[in-house]
């Protein structure tokens, strides 16, 4: 593959995997959430309990006011729960509840099908592990300190 191919398809995938999961949550019947709702939920889901509301408006550069609103309506939606650190009784991690991520686990699910119908279990087991490097290597909590890596 290419440098060229590889940037082009990093450009889709992130934001390709988002509209797919909106979708899937505004069919009928569902809860509505926005995008950024989706976002959120996308990072809480990948790292439960690692993240609290303020972390996400640094990250986001996004006001907290605005990040606090749209925590507390994810919330309502019974979407994410917030857990109260042991050692600091103002600090408030979030988690995504299993409603939330039932509907990740069927869009990955259905994913996997469709790679496992093309591509051996070695070539799947090669780009997971690709996969998690890329966004360990691009994870907010890693570089917040240095921001132009």
């Amino acid at each position: 593959m290419t440098r060229t191919k590889f940037v082009e398809i990093s450009k889709k995938i992130g934001y390709t995997i988002a509209i797919k999961l909106l979708n899937i949550l505004h069919e009928p019947n569902e809860k509505s959430i926005t995008f950024n709702g989706v976002l959120y939920m996308e990072i809480i889901t990948a790292y439960p309990g690692v993240y609290t509301a303020s972390d996400l408006a640094d990250m986001l550069c996004v006001a907290r006011s605005a990040v606090a609103q749209k925590v507390n309506e994810l919330e309502k939606l019974n979407y994410l729960r917030k857990k109260q650190s042991n050692t600091d009784k103002r600090v408030y991690y979030l988690y995504p509840t299993g409603e939330f991520a039932d509907k990740l686990i069927g869009l990955s699910g259905s994913l996997y099908e469709k790679l496992s119908d093309k591509y051996s279990a070695t070539d799947i087991d090669n780009f997971c592990e690709m996969i998690d490097f890329i966004t360990e290597e691009l994870a907010w909590h890693k570089n917040k300190d240095n921001k132009t890596q």
